[in-house]
């Protein structure tokens, strides 16, 4: 009998340590981040800063959907970019540790945005898809930061194209 209250206890404290990726429940979240490059053979500069808020649903155990947010601006000598977008994701989680969970991610994104040269603006819009691996650590039982390694390819209507690759840090608050 008293094997079996442990072995009820166990099981019951193993499926609250991994409630944080289950079906019903909510994440929130995202990522920053900022780039500067200076090439000494040309002597110019390129800024990049991108803030990417996050809401994502748990429509099954390690399965979430979602949707990304994003601003980038990007400047380089007289040329600045500012970007908005906004798309689906879907996310999974793998694995069974309590506080490291990898996890696949794919998503789609509609791009909107300003393109300047000299004080000449031009209308942007495109679209992307994304695709990463990345691994999630739980601080505690809701709140994780997260390393995302992505390749993203970007189409704009103006006909350029652009294949990104990319290490991002953020944070996801899991309720």
């Amino acid at each position: 009998m008293k094997k079996n209250i442990v072995i009820i206890a166990l099981a019951f404290l193993s499926l609250q340590s991994y409630a944080q990726t289950e079906k019903n429940n909510l994440m929130i979240g995202g990522n920053i981040g900022y780039s500067s490059t200076k090439t000494s053979s040309f002597s110019v500069k390129n800024t990049t800063l991108n803030i990417s808020p996050s809401v994502g649903y748990f429509v099954g155990d390690n399965l979430a959907v979602g949707v990304n947010l994003n601003y980038s601006q990007d400047k380089f000598a007289s040329i600045t970019q500012i970007l908005f977008s906004f798309g689906p994701f879907a996310r999974y989680y793998f694995g069974e540790h309590e506080k490291l969970k990898p996890f696949g991610q794919v998503g789609l994104g509609l791009f909107s945005g300003n393109h300047q040269v000299n004080f000449i603006n031009t209308k942007i819009k495109g679209s992307s898809y994304h695709i990463g691996l990345g691994t999630a650590y739980f601080l505690t039982k809701n709140v994780a930061l997260e390393g995302l390694f992505q390749y993203q390819k970007i189409n704009l209507n103006e006909g350029s194209n652009s294949n990104i690759l990319a290490l991002k840090i953020g944070f996801q608050i899991h309720l």
